[in-house]
């Protein structure tokens, strides 16, 4: 892998790496087997800490030509859904139990 290679380059190990930018050496290391679960607050103490761009590390981790912006577009869309479901799910149950006292009845269309 290009990462690996550029890291031994500087004299650098994971866990040289994992200390000086505060990344537990297993996320770093599952963040380097799988790019696309790399969150942009450690892509960017990664990159500080190497003196390169965000963008050149993600050319180094990334082998293929997943766009780092999508990358991190999904990330975002998947911890939206995350938060919001339960907050549909009480929001649902809210009703339920409303229309259940009222005795009215219950029709729910699934909207998302």
């Amino acid at each position: 892998m290009k990462f690996e290679k550029y890291i031994k380059g500087k004299k650098h190990t994971l866990k040289s790496i994992s200390d000086a930018c505060g990344i537990p050496y297993s996320t770093l290391h599952k963040n380097i087997e799988n790019p696309t679960i790399i969150k942009g607050v450690n892509l960017k103490k990664l990159s500080e800490f190497l003196e390169i761009s965000m963008d050149e590390l993600w050319d180094l981790l990334n082998s293929d030509n997943t766009s780092l912006l999508n990358v991190l577009l999904e990330q975002k869309r998947r911890k939206r859904d995350i938060y919001l479901k339960p907050i549909l799910y009480l929001m649902v149950k809210k009703v339920v139990i409303l229309m259940t006292l009222l005795k009215q009845p219950i029709i729910f269309t699934y909207l998302m």
